[in-house]
């Protein structure tokens, strides 16, 4: 057995403290490199959240602008006129299916409480088709605006339109059907001179005297 020198015992020495740098060294490396990756990853996902942020603002701005869209094309489609003191117009337009007629009715209701109207004249002379179907649409509209105490009035009732509906067996009722919006503000006008007139009678003073004197 040879003899252990100091030399020897300090080469091995030497030799381990190699290996323990080089794998300290290796290890270093590789958490570096973890760490490397992993602000790596951080900074896309930074980027990404920051993409996203953007996409969500540019969804929010699409969002309320198709609302506004919506809501400017809703007003167009039921614009209601206050063509006279009291009296408002609604010229109809396009297909009047059972959705378009309960938002037309909440706007129209919304504006004869607003605007307090007292006749109201429902212009069919854009209407696609005047059916059945649209017929007791329109007359659920007309009682609906009977209850807040207003009175309506169809005008644009054509003559080949006016035969389908007999033809049909269509009934509006005690509803007034006109030509055209024209005689529609005409027939308001003069219920409402007969209702200022019957009003004013009522409010004048009585002469005082009995029944059967003079």
């Amino acid at each position: 057995m040879r003899p252990v020198t100091l030399d020897s015992e300090t080469a091995v020495l030497r030799a381990r403290v190699a290996t323990l740098e080089a794998l300290l060294a290796e290890h270093e490396m590789a958490a570096a490199e973890r760490v490397a990756r992993m602000e790596r990853l951080v900074s896309e996902l930074s980027a990404r959240e920051q993409e996203l942020a953007q996409q969500l603002v540019v969804e929010r701005e699409k969002t309320e602008t198709l609302e506004r869209l919506r809501v400017a094309v809703h007003e167009l489609s039921t614009p209601i006129l206050e063509v006279w003191d009291g009296v408002l117009a609604l010229p109809l337009i396009g297909v009047m299916d059972s959705k378009r007629a309960a938002q037309v009715m909440d706007t129209l209701l919304e504006a004869v409480a607003r605007m307090k109207g007292r006749y109201v004249i429902l212009d069919v002379t854009g209407v696609d088709v005047l059916d059945t179907a649209t017929a007791d649409h329109l007359l659920k509209i007309v009682r609906a605006v009977d209850l807040l105490g207003a009175r309506c009035v169809l005008s644009g009732v054509r003559p080949s339109v006016a035969q389908t509906l007999v033809e049909l067996g269509v009934s509006f009722g005690n509803l007034v059907t006109l030509r055209n919006l024209k005689h529609g503000l005409k027939a308001c006008l003069r219920w409402k001179e007969a209702a200022s007139a019957s009003a004013e009678k009522e409010a004048a003073p009585s002469n005082g005297l009995r029944p059967g004197t003079s």
